[in-house]
């Protein structure tokens, strides 16, 4: 991997199948991706599940907001229909069931859309027992602080904050780089989660010099 990009999937194979559902994971590893980023939010009654949107409105045959509808509700909606047909009465699956799914196959980078879900999450990532194959992105430092509270060994990707965005859309970037780069090290992190619009050269350079990665998105 260190030899060339890695290959990851945005909410599994969502080209063809329904985004962040096991099915759209199956095909992702189908491909032989190195790795699928999901999107995990939680429940009404606490439990981490998979969809990208604060409402299942725009994915499933349901309305409402993810949070005031409990797992058993939540099942019952068919998550694939809006996709195509043929994945009619696919189900948002739980994080649990992604990552036992996931297990042996495929590294996995969970999309941090909740910060309530963090306790949960990692509670399945250590359940599942996919500490080591799993990363956490969607982060800054307030909730890597929250994640390393509880399990220091986790990875987690630094994503740009609206400060550091403000910044990366000047001409010049130079600034934007050297606070980037500064605050990743500060916090020791290893990995900058990065939108594609703002990578150049020198940020990749300079940080590769600190033993950064670079992810775009």
């Amino acid at each position: 991997m260190s030899k060339r990009p890695l290959v990851i999937a945005h909410r599994g194979n969502s080209s063809s199948a329904p985004a962040n559902t096991i099915e759209s994971i199956r095909q992702a590893i189908e491909l032989g991706v190195d790795m699928i980023e999901l999107d995990v939010r939680m429940s009404k009654d606490g439990i981490p599940v998979l969809i990208h949107n604060d409402t299942v409105d725009e994915t499933t045959d349901g309305h409402g907001a993810v949070s005031d509808l409990d797992l058993a509700q939540l099942k019952e909606l068919d998550a694939g229909s809006w996709k195509d047909k043929r994945y009619a009465n696919e189900k948002i699956p739980t994080l649990i069931e992604a990552l036992e799914f996931a297990k042996g196959k495929v590294y996995l980078s969970l999309d941090l859309k909740d910060e309530a879900v963090i306790s949960p999450m990692i509670r399945d990532i250590h359940n599942a027992d996919m500490r080591e194959n799993v990363v956490i992105c969607g982060c800054h430092e307030p909730q890597a602080e929250k994640i390393w509270g509880i399990d220091r060994n986790i990875t987690v990707l630094f994503n740009a904050d609206s400060q550091l965005e403000d910044l990366a859309k000047l001409k010049d970037k130079s600034e934007f780089i050297s606070e980037y780069i500064s605050r990743a090290c500060r916090e020791r992190f290893s990995v900058l989660n990065v939108n594609y619009k703002f990578v150049n050269d020198e940020l990749i350079y300079r940080a590769h010099l600190r033993g950064l990665s670079v992810w775009v998105w």
